[in-house]
């Protein structure tokens, strides 16, 4: 379906719950889990790209589920106002998706952050750890890249040694 199509059938849904505002529907190919989401402010409705063509018969709903979440209003969440938009349309209200999204999942870079204060080293999936404070009142700054490890083996720079996160849980668990 194009974004197009789906425009027009996602205002005639709008229109049909008594919502004349304009609204603009988007093809998100970014997107991991979800299969769609619904932005009050700019009143846009993103949609999985890559979850949705795959899936397309999953396309209808999810549209009408966010189109309900813009009609219903910020604060309706998924009570009644918004079951009763969903219904109106025509749709079951559900609120989750049991579809499969494993082959959407990426294992995301790693990166090493060090705090300039004790040395301390935090592993990040994005690069905004200079906004973190450290425990012991330093900053952080980037100190490499890591090779990514290999699956479920995480693993965290403690004042200079590689601890893995199941040992760096059990003894934060030991001193509580």
């Amino acid at each position: 379906m194009t974004e197009r199509e789906l425009n027009r059938i996602a205002r005639n849904w709008a229109r049909r719950l008594g919502d004349e505002r304009n609204l603009k529907v988007t093809w998100n190919p970014r997107m991991r889990s979800l299969a769609g989401t619904a932005d009050f402010g700019s009143r846009e409705i993103a949609l999985n790209e890559r979850l949705l063509r795959r899936l397309p018969k999953e396309t209808l709903s999810t549209l009408a589920h966010e189109v309900c979440h813009l009609t219903a209003g910020s604060r309706a969440g998924h009570g009644e106002k918004w079951s009763g938009a969903m219904k109106a349309i025509g749709f079951p209200p559900e609120t989750e998706h049991t579809l499969d999204v494993s082959h959407l999942m990426q294992r995301r870079r790693r990166w090493l952050w060090r705090c300039r204060r004790c040395q301390d080293g935090i592993l990040r999936s994005h690069t905004a750890a200079h906004r973190f404070q450290c425990a012991c009142g330093g900053s952080f700054t980037l100190a490499h890249i890591p090779p990514r490890p290999a699956r479920g083996q995480v693993s965290i720079q403690k004042r200079g040694r590689t601890i893995s996160a199941k040992s760096l849980a059990a003894s934060r668990a030991k001193r509580h």
